[in-house]
């Protein structure tokens, strides 16, 4: 893993196209710091374009989350020239904000599905004596396969309470002798334990929607948690 030392880390939950909110929570960073972005930059919001290339432009290391397969899987069949407007990406899981967001233009979605193409699923950091394994779905279960292809699905998409994994035996993990760190399933508030942090606390969706309706960051030295409440217009259920 990566050593780092005397500097913040700061790992940030999904994002969903929250251009606004992004920046407010980027402005409360130290300014010498290294910042891990979990995934799902793109879809439900209204700013996945620019969310994306605000995090290329302040060099924010960022995991590859399901949203991101999808929109390298359906953006490309947009520069096809195919209809995507009947898919349930498109109707159902924030595609159509995403497809907005770039207004047509090629050349950034271009070099958009290239940098997709190009993201790790994971990030493992060493800080303070501790190991953190940074994956955009609960992938602790998965760590032993971290660098096979079976490990793909699952490190983009199980939850917490998901199919992959029973939470009774949850303690077998300490084995890996790392925190995961992951988003993807939105939460009222950070769920944590000693094997993992759970940061997606559902910053595209409102406050009435079971989830915190904020963005959210962990300090990895620190552990401290700060949370941004969405200040974008967001109308995603």
């Amino acid at each position: 893993g990566l050593i780092m030392m005397n500097k913040k880390i700061y790992v940030i939950g999904d994002i969903h196209g929250c251009l606004e909110t992004l920046k407010q929570l980027y402005s409360t960073f130290d300014e010498a710091c290294m910042i891990i972005s979990g995934g799902d930059l793109v879809d439900k919001g209204p700013n996945a374009m620019d969310v994306v290339d605000f995090c290329i432009d302040n060099n924010i290391t960022v995991i590859k989350g399901n949203h991101e397969h999808m929109f390298v899987k359906y953006m490309s069949r947009y520069l096809a020239g195919d209809n995507i407007f009947n898919t349930d990406w498109y109707l159902e899981w924030g595609g159509k904000m995403t497809v907005d967001s770039y207004k047509t233009n090629p050349e950034k979605i271009r070099e958009h599905i290239n940098f997709f193409n190009s993201l790790p699923l994971y990030k493992e950091v060493t800080t303070n004596n501790q190991n953190f394994f940074i994956t955009h779905g609960f992938a602790l279960p998965y760590f032993d396969i971290r660098d096979t292809n079976e490990s793909y699905i699952p490190f983009m998409s199980n939850r917490l309470y998901g199919k992959y994994f029973d939470i009774k035996n949850i303690n077998e993990l300490e084995k890996f002798n790392t925190i995961n760190i992951f988003g993807h399933d939105s939460f009222i508030n950070v769920q944590s334990h000693n094997l993992y942090y759970a940061i997606d606390t559902g910053c595209v969706y409102d406050k009435t929607s079971h989830t915190g309706g904020c963005l959210t960051t962990i300090e990895l030295n620190t552990k401290e948690i700060i949370s941004v409440d969405v200040i974008d217009i967001v109308n995603y259920h």
